[in-house]
């Protein structure tokens, strides 16, 4: 079986598709380091995996043709659960909601202050998306309350495992 190494923020997913599957997972970093540097993060990683599951995030594609390793066709983890992304929409799956404050940073900031902060950041956001998949456990609740502290709409979407099941699936996982 080949040895996987996947995005964090897709855990759910790969545990509904694959229950037997122990994948090594990388945090998802993306979006608070430099893409080099998020590149050179999950390159030290790769090691002996024969698979990488995750989107083209940070630049990993070329990560993954330098070392001959397959990756999955998306720009990111999100492009993997929704075929179609409106503009100005903030797509939330179990894994995002999860490792939201790792995502964007947030770990160290007073919970006070937090909002306010993701205020700031998500300033250009004017939906939020709850992407629902077989392999969530429920988070449409947080994502809602995400959609309040912006001041947004709020839309649940269903989400596919077709791309992820097919790369799995092909990689002889």
């Amino acid at each position: 079986m080949p040895k996987v190494l996947a995005c964090r923020v897709l855990a759910h997913e790969i545990r509904h598709l694959r229950p037997t599957l122990k994948p090594d997972y990388f945090e998802p970093l993306c979006h608070t380091l430099e893409p080099s540097k998020f590149a050179a993060y999950v390159d030290s990683l790769i090691q002996d995996h024969s698979l990488l599951v995750c989107g083209d995030c940070g630049g990993l594609a070329g990560i993954a043709r330098r070392r001959r390793i397959p990756l999955l066709p998306g720009e990111d983890c999100i492009d993997l659960l929704v075929h179609e992304r409106r503009a100005a929409t903030l797509y939330l799956t179990e894994g995002w909601l999860e490792n939201l404050d790792r995502i964007f940073g947030l770990e160290r900031i007073d919970s006070r202050a937090r909002a306010g902060v993701l205020r700031t950041l998500l300033s250009s956001v004017r939906q939020v998306a709850y992407v629902s998949t077989v392999g969530g456990t429920g988070g449409e609740r947080k994502a809602r309350a995400l959609a309040s502290i912006l001041g947004c709409g709020f839309d649940s979407v269903q989400g596919s495992l077709d791309l992820l099941s097919k790369g799995l699936e092909e990689a002889g996982t």
